[in-house]
């Protein structure tokens, strides 16, 4: 179970290891350690709109006929039929899928038996408790087969040439949300890492010498930014909201 003290931990340090797995070292001899902390409102809303605009970007390169992007996710239809474009459809559309029945599974987090509750009802109460979230993850993953259905039948009654549409804006919508978490993952991380322990002291002097940083170091930092901020998120949500 995690610790209250875990719970408040917004910040600490990080090991940086190579592609072996041993600590990187300094000069000097010493590991090379950075510092990360749990950024403020302002800058994750400066690291949103950088996402957010980096997603624009991709969705009016993607709009160009003759861009690569768009002819890397765009197949040739003329050899499908309408069960192989519609897959493809609903496999773009499964995080939204997903989301949507998120928020369409309301199951109460159980709430802990008072002191007049018998041992019994105790007893109750906890195996509610201990088996919410895979009761939760079993309600949502059966919406969500029940949410494709539907939008599999939906789209049936398109012709094909319709579905070909619905198939590129769902393939573009793809590739700028990818864009968009890469950004804004990148830019958290970015904010949130110092050399420091008194966070006086970026680790990188831009976002994009972070971005031209090698992909074995972004990913650690990212990674460990992103187990900090989990811990405050544990205690900014509750569980029906994710």
């Amino acid at each position: 179970m995690e610790t209250l003290e875990g719970l408040f931990k917004w910040h600490h340090e990080l090991n940086l290891v190579d592609s072996l797995g041993d600590n990187v070292k300094k000069q000097d001899g010493t590991d090379w350690v950075v510092y990360q902390r749990v950024i403020g409102d302002s800058e994750i809303n400066l690291a949103r709109e950088t996402a957010l605009r980096a997603s624009a970007i991709q969705r009016r390169k993607l709009q160009e006929p003759s861009n690569l992007d768009r002819m890397l996710i765009i197949p040739d239809y003329h050899n499908m039929d309408k069960g192989n474009i519609i897959a493809l459809i609903i496999l773009h559309e499964l995080p939204d899928l997903r989301a949507a029945a998120q928020k369409e599974v309301l199951l109460p987090f159980p709430d802990a038996s008072d002191s007049s509750a018998t041992l019994k009802q105790q007893e109750e109460t906890q195996t509610a408790i201990d088996t919410y979230f895979e009761k939760r993850d079993r309600l949502i993953l059966e919406k969500i087969n029940e949410l494709v259905q539907a939008r599999q039948e939906e789209l049936q009654k398109n012709p094909k040439k319709r579905l070909q549409v619905i198939h590129a804006d769902a393939a573009m919508n793809g590739s700028c949300r990818e864009i968009f978490l890469v950004t804004l993952n990148e830019m958290l991380t970015y904010l949130g890492t110092w050399l420091d322990s008194e966070f006086k002291h970026r680790a990188f002097q831009s976002y994009n010498s972070f971005r031209n940083a090698s992909t074995h170091l972004k990913q650690q930092l990212i990674e460990g930014y992103a187990v900090l901020e989990l811990g405050g998120n544990k205690l900014k949500k509750s569980p029906e909201v994710e």
